[in-house]
């Protein structure tokens, strides 16, 4: 198994509660537009490791536990968005700007913040 599979399955197995997390943390979201960046840190800010998951995926995670803290997305208008149009409108209202938001904030509805929940949560593979 190569490190970006241990890594994984140490991740999944480490993060049942991930969903959970989701719900009931603080979520801020910062983008940095000079190099096409998007910030996701999940409750308070803390030490972690960042390791690459995937082309353009990033975790963070606290090295005690292992359990994700965050997300960095590199090239997140110029690659990951074209490459995944179903989070666009789940983050149009935070370019350009920082702020902390709960996970049920990305959009104002119920049904649609089920859905951004569920696209945060798809960031982490089964």
């Amino acid at each position: 198994m190569d490190k970006k599979a241990v890594l994984m399955k140490k991740l999944l197995e480490a993060n049942t509660d991930f969903e959970e997390r989701l719900r009931n943390s603080d979520i801020k979201v910062g983008y940095e537009s000079e190099h096409d960046m998007l910030f996701i840190t999940i409750g308070r800010p803390q030490p972690a490791i960042t390791e690459e998951v995937s082309r353009r995926l990033h975790f963070r995670f606290d090295p005690d536990s292992d359990k994700i803290v965050g997300i960095t997305i590199t090239a997140f208008k110029k690659g990951f968005l074209r490459e995944h149009q179903d989070f666009k409108r789940h983050f149009e209202t935070v370019f350009e700007r920082r702020r902390t938001i709960k996970a049920w904030e990305f959009v104002p509805q119920t049904e649609a913040s089920e859905e951004a929940i569920g696209a945060l949560r798809g960031l982490v593979p089964a």
